[in-house]
């Protein structure tokens, strides 16, 4: 985990590991195509997404920009997500995606927690046995 805190253009405080910040979750079955862009070769599209609470396990500088691999976190189970107990909320129940997301910096919102070492650890090591099968 970084102990850094660097801040985007904006100058905003971007998340970091450990971090349970929020991200817009975009709902790709709303993508519509809205006409065309200011270059001739691209295309304007809207798309609709919420604000949601997402563990932050990565973070990474590609061509100067921020991004976070991030698990979005939810209240209760399905069969996306494993159970990661109180380690969040030592009053309640999460559950945690399996599949990880990229996210850019301009799609992060507040930070709403930060996790110590050993929550962190605990919850990386399950998202690895469930990623290897065990």
């Amino acid at each position: 985990m970084t102990n850094e805190r660097t801040p985007d253009n904006t100058g905003k405080e971007l998340p970091r590991e450990g971090d349970v910040a929020y991200f817009i979750k975009l709902h790709l079955d709303t993508v519509r195509r809205e006409g065309p862009a200011e270059k001739p070769d691209e295309s304007m599209y809207s798309v609709r997404g919420k604000s949601r609470p997402m563990f932050v396990v990565r973070c990474d500088t590609v061509d100067g920009r921020h991004l976070f691999q991030v698990f979005p976190l939810r209240r209760s189970g399905s069969r996306e997500t494993v159970r990661i107990g109180c380690l969040i909320d030592p009053n309640r129940q999460s559950f945690v995606e399996t599949r990880p997301l990229w996210l850019p910096a301009n799609m992060a919102g507040s930070i709403t927690k930060r996790c110590d070492r050993i929550a962190f650890n605990s919850i990386v090591s399950i998202l690895n046995r469930v990623a290897l099968g065990r």
